[in-house]
């Protein structure tokens, strides 16, 4: 599983947990001198203890990333001592084989330093002198967002219907169907799983789905007003919520139990 990561240390630490390879990438193409990292023992890993991060780690992780934080400890030196420690160049392109114990170390140790970034998108050209190039990650996170997307199509062909597409629509790309027709609705759901996959994942496999498209499907119906204005969710005079999930959490407490069912009678939902 690859996690959406942004802290340096989370990003080294997952490419040398996947044992990846990785390339320092230059953030101005005119770098092409090496960069000194002067390990120093106020680093990230300082304290590392192989703590909680690692508690569901199967048993060879674990003794390979004990292994590897070994390996970059060993470029560390008390702070007392800083001025004799070696400088370790690390050049413009250089790949760092995540595999090797040797490699994996040193990656470590150049993610504690302040000019590398996590990825290309979040570079800092003010601060940052080179970012990590992953296609690794890449690659999976490409195949990982594909398959979103043939689950979302596969969702809306095999699992809307016709009665609930309204609904969909208004809770997905937040817009009003009225007078849409059904390829139109279908359409804009395809696109939308095409442009925000996860988003649209996320929201097929909220447990708390059925319950939102109730709350479209009253607004759609006229019972529950929405004042976009105010951001208010309103029925009569009755105030509801501001927002789509306190409008949910409303309908589940116990003593509107009697006017959920109502409601849900009167768009024919079955929960």
């Amino acid at each position: 599983m690859v996690l959406e990561e942004t802290r340096i240390m989370d990003v080294a630490r997952r490419a040398v947990l996947d044992k990846r390879k990785v390339r320092i990438m230059p953030v101005h193409d005119e770098q092409i001198t090496p960069f000194y990292v002067t390990p120093s023992k106020s680093s990230t890993l300082r304290d590392y203890e192989y703590g909680s991060e690692f508690d569901e780690l199967k048993s060879a992780d674990l003794t390979w990333m004990k292994k590897v934080y070994s390996e970059a400890k060993r470029s560390f030196v008390d702070a007392d001592d800083a001025e004799a420690t070696e400088s370790i160049p690390i050049h413009p392109l250089e790949t760092f084989d995540c595999s090797r114990v040797k490699d994996a170390g040193l990656f470590l140790v150049l993610a504690t330093t302040g000019e590398l970034a996590p990825n290309k998108g979040l570079v800092n050209p003010d601060h940052h002198m080179f970012y990590i190039e992953d296609k690794e990650a890449e690659a999976i996170k490409t195949i990982s967002s594909l398959e979103k997307k043939r689950k979302c199509w596969d969702y809306i062909d095999q699992n809307i219907s016709i009665e609930d597409l309204p609904a969909y629509f208004k809770l997905i790309k937040h817009d009003n169907p009225d007078n849409l027709s059904k390829d139109v609705m279908v359409a804009g759901l395809q696109m939308e799983a095409e442009k925000n996959p996860a988003d649209v994942f996320t929201v097929f496999n909220d447990e708390k789905l059925p319950y939102k498209l109730l709350v479209q499907k009253l607004v759609v119906e006229g019972t529950v007003q929405y004042n976009s204005y105010d951001s208010v969710y309103k029925s009569g005079d009755m105030v509801i919520g501001s927002t789509l999930e306190e409008v949910v959490t409303f309908m589940l407490k116990e003593e509107n139990a009697a006017l959920r069912d109502q409601w849900a009678a009167r768009v024919n939902i079955k929960k």
